[in-house]
């Protein structure tokens, strides 16, 4: 069972969560994989894919801002090379915004950091076209 966040008419499937290394940008083989199963999974389907990344809280702001740009452009790009139509993925970057684990408030270790280093992807059904 896929587990599944609605959020305005969307659903993020924390499933296909992509998580990096400290200060990488880079899709190690386990993400691949649940992004080539993402893929599959909705290919030809009428969906909007919405890719959304984070970093964790240390570095500099503007810098983990870049990070999670950078990011979102490589799942994009993996999402494009495993067939999904360009124009049906948009996406977006956060930085340190909307952490899973708040190491503001709580003293975190260096699991706790790596949850908050992810690209996650929502889905928007796309509205039929009537003629």
């Amino acid at each position: 069972r896929i587990g599944c966040y609605f959020d305005e008419q969307k659903v993020e499937l924390d499933a296909f969560t992509v998580y990096y290394r400290f200060d990488s940008v880079l899709l190690n083989t386990v993400s691949k994989l649940r992004l080539k199963s993402f893929a599959d999974l909705i290919k030809g389907q009428n969906f909007y894919v919405e890719v959304h990344s984070y970093t964790d809280t240390r570095g500099p702001e503007l810098y983990n801002k870049k990070l999670s740009k950078q990011r979102t452009g490589n799942v994009i790009a993996y999402l494009v090379s495993q067939g999904i139509e360009a124009e049906k993925i948009g996406g977006n970057y956060y930085g340190e915004l909307n952490p899973v684990v708040d190491c503001e408030t709580k003293r975190c270790n260096n699991d706790d950091h790596a949850l908050n280093r992810r690209t996650v992807v929502k889905l928007k059904k796309l509205e039929s076209i009537q003629e």
